[in-house]
């Protein structure tokens, strides 16, 4: 009987119907393929995603900071602090189908103790015709989370609280390299630039999370936090206690009448920046030249680069003798000068003819070797120096390149000035990011420090010398950066230039002094810049001011602090 039994498919022409069969099976076979394809997308890909979703059904999940990374100092020490905030949370529509009894004693207390906290805080059962569009979230006092977190068994209730960082939104370093987005727009900073590499790399850190139980059961009355581990942070060279010293100084009233002051600190040998301050962080950082045009003007302090391209050349020799030009007015009365006295001394006249005999090329040539034409650290809002020089350059433009009229730098890059001195012809390239790091600030991946030989040993070995005779002799540019019981030597430079405002042309100047020191067996460097100094003539009512008067005292303020409090170990 079982032999004579026939399938559907004995009855069919294997010859007619064979292909439509393939097709069928075929058919199958990809519907199969698709529907495990969907299941590995679910289970694997999209599996945190309805994780979420369906979980949303028995649980509220509120964050409970807003940085999902740490950021320490080269002490280990946190440049975040923050603020704590309270909030009571409502879901109305939860709250309203879930609580049967509006008048339960609970319910009855929360809304009285919210209502003491503010008297417009009310639940919506207390409200005609309430519309349910989503979570009310009241920001209250601890005194009234403390009441509220005791009580249970409200349903589509709960308080919780909040750390919001006391970063502001301005220009302070910190804030600059937390910021992955434009200040002035928010939009996104380009990719490769210092911030958006901070953002990628810390972008899946885990945030610190609270997951509060919806209380429909007693299986989901729950409330627990959830620490983000693993999470991915940065270690910076600077000094917390150091830049805050710095920012001390220099906001002092007695500063108030300078547009702007901006000070930069360096471990000479390693190029660790140890203090990045403004004197006023609402305005854009002046240290790396935000909104300037490639920087400011450098004034004097450029006439070390000019020295170190004549004197590592042998165009010129340090005792080489200079005819003054009595046309030129300057301070001092000499008729001859060396290059070593011109420059103690700051003497334009004898730069001029020191220019011409480098000429534009080598001077050029140096401003690169000291890399003053490159951003330093990377930063979105961070310029470029620049020379600003006609296509045919005339034989004043040389003469004015010389002695730093003709390029502008930012401070960043001005801190090579003196680093390449200290460091015996070295370039050692600043850097602010010491390490990538866990939350127990154990080092995951280090920054390697870069350098490159720029000029000879001896002619580092020479300007170092005139650089300390700028600050020791008498007749010194930069007697006033002096500080007791620390070899100090420096440059300064003092820049004149025009703004156009209202139509009307104004003379400007700034004042800079960059400088190096050796304290407790190590090598610093620093520069000062002072925006905007009074630079007429005391006869005409001004203060006269120069680098030497303004940005030179700052200097030795600052590491006369920096030695008594013993911050410099």
């Amino acid at each position: 009987m079982m032999k004579d039994k026939k399938t559907i498919l004995s009855f069919l022409s294997s010859r007619k119907y064979s292909g439509r069969i393939k097709g069928v099976y075929i058919g199958i076979v990809l519907i199969f393929i698709s529907l495990i394809g969907k299941f590995f997308y679910i289970q694997f890909v999209k599996q945190g995603d309805l994780k979420d979703i369906l979980n949303k059904q028995y649980y509220y999940v509120e964050t409970l900071k807003d940085k999902n990374y740490k950021l320490f100092d080269k002490n280990g020490e946190k440049f975040f602090k923050y603020s704590r905030n309270y909030y009571a949370v409502i879901d109305p529509a939860f709250y309203m189908r879930y609580n049967i009894n509006k008048n339960e004693f609970n319910i009855k207390k929360a809304k009285y103790i919210l209502r003491e906290c503010n008297k417009n805080y009310i639940f919506p059962d207390e409200v005609e015709e309430y519309k349910y569009t989503g979570k009310i979230k009241y920001e209250i006092d601890k005194s009234c989370y403390d009441k509220l977190k005791s009580l249970k068994d409200i349903k589509g209730f709960y308080v919780y609280l909040y750390d919001k960082s006391n970063l502001k939104e301005n220009w302070n370093i910190i804030s600059v390299m937390d910021r992955a987005n434009n200040l002035k727009d928010s939009s996104m900073k380009q990719e490769g630039t210092l911030e958006r590499t901070m953002e990628n790399i810390r972008k899946n850190n885990q945030v610190d999370k609270v997951v509060i139980g919806k209380n429909l059961t007693s299986e989901d009355t729950f409330n627990k936090d959830i620490k983000g581990n693993d999470n991915l942070n940065f270690r910076l060279t600077l000094d917390k206690e150091i830049q805050n010293s710095v920012e001390k100084i220099i906001r002092d009233e007695k500063y108030n009448s300078y547009k702007d002051i901006g000070v930069l600190l360096m471990e000479s040998d390693t190029g660790k920046i140890l203090a990045m301050a403004n004197k006023d962080d609402r305005h854009p950082n002046i240290n790396i030249g935000a909104s300037s045009n490639s920087g400011y003007f450098p004034g004097s302090i450029f006439k070390v680069v000019t020295s170190a391209a004549a004197l590592d050349n042998n165009i010129v020799w340090v005792d080489k003798m200079y005819k003054r030009n009595s046309n030129i007015k300057e301070h001092n009365n000499k008729k001859r000068m060396t290059l070593r006295e011109g420059f103690i001394m700051s003497s334009n006249d004898v730069f001029y003819q020191v220019g011409e005999e480098v000429g534009f090329n080598n001077i050029y040539k140096y401003a690169n070797k000291f890399n003053l034409t490159n951003p330093i650290l990377g930063l979105q809002d961070e310029v470029s120096g620049k020379f600003e020089i006609s296509n045919k350059i005339h034989r004043d433009e040389i003469k004015h390149a010389a002695i730093g009229q003709k390029i502008r730098i930012t401070p960043l890059e001005a801190l090579n000035i003196p680093n390449v001195i200290i460091n015996k012809g070295q370039l050692v390239k600043p850097y602010i990011i010491d390490a990538i790091v866990d939350d127990n600030n154990k080092e995951i991946k280090n920054i390697q420090i870069k350098k490159e030989k720029v000029i000879k040993n001896s002619t580092a070995k020479l300007l170092e010398s005139m650089m300390i005779d700028v600050v020791e002799d008498k007749e010194g540019t930069g007697t006033k950066a002096k500080v007791k019981g620390v070899k100090v030597g420096g440059k300064t430079g003092t820049s004149e230039y025009y703004e156009v405002n209202n139509g009307k042309r104004k003379k400007h100047s700034d004042g800079w002094f960059v400088g190096f020191f050796k304290l407790n067996e190590k090598k610093y460097s620093a520069v000062v810049l002072v925006r905007d100094i009074d630079w007429i003539k005391i006869s005409q009512g001004g203060k006269e001011e120069d680098g030497g008067s303004t940005a030179a005292p700052i200097f030795s303020q600052i590491i006369t602090n920096l030695k008594e409090n013993s911050m410099l170990k």
